[in-house]
């Protein structure tokens, strides 16, 4: 049998990791954009060089 106080504590321990949903989701966002402009820049890296070395 649990004391109350102890119970909760695991309650709110365990219902708070919502509050980060937000941001993990603002993080996958915020890497795709990352990728894509990484993706970007190596695209027009790319398309450069051949220009250049023609």
């Amino acid at each position: 049998m649990s004391r109350p106080i102890e119970r909760a504590l695991e309650k709110f321990l365990f219902n708070s990791r919502w509050l980060l949903a937000p941001f993990y989701v603002a993080l996958v966002f915020a890497l795709a954009g990352l990728l894509l402009k990484a993706l970007q820049e190596l695209w027009h890296f790319v398309i450069n060089t051949y220009s250049y070395s023609v």
